[in-house]
């Protein structure tokens, strides 16, 4: 599996980078603009993410800036499949913010602290593992 985590603190990239490295290759970005550019050249590449783990909250483009962005480029592809997307956030949201998170095309979320178990389940849900 291809995977793309994306937050801009290294830390959180690197935790996990550490959980999902054992599913796939893992490439990490450390903002929304980079998560663009990745994403762009694996799908001119014919080699798109399989999942992408994106944080909401981050310094410079949002993560809802940042995903939509990412469906844009998609769409403008022609790809039948699209990329897994699970949001993670250490924020609270409204049940009108979760809904726009997945209007957005997010797929799932996931909550910071999370531990290996809540991650599992996310992926599970996904059919990623």
């Amino acid at each position: 599996m291809k995977i793309l985590i994306v937050d801009d603190e290294a830390l959180g990239r690197q935790l996990m980078a550490l959980h999902l490295s054992r599913y796939g290759y893992c490439d990490q970005a450390g903002s929304g603009l980079e998560a663009i550019s990745l994403v762009h050249d694996a799908l001119e590449a014919d080699a798109p993410y399989d999942l992408i783990c994106l944080d909401i909250c981050m310094a410079g483009m949002s993560g809802f800036e940042a995903l939509s962005t990412l469906r844009a480029l998609e769409q403008r592809g022609g790809r039948q499949t699209r990329s897994t997307v699970v949001l993670v956030t250490a924020g609270r949201f409204t049940e009108g913010d979760v809904n726009r998170l997945f209007d957005a095309g997010g797929d799932y979320l996931l909550c910071k602290p999370y531990d290996r178990a809540a991650l599992q389940g996310v992926l599970t849900q996904a059919g990623l593992a």
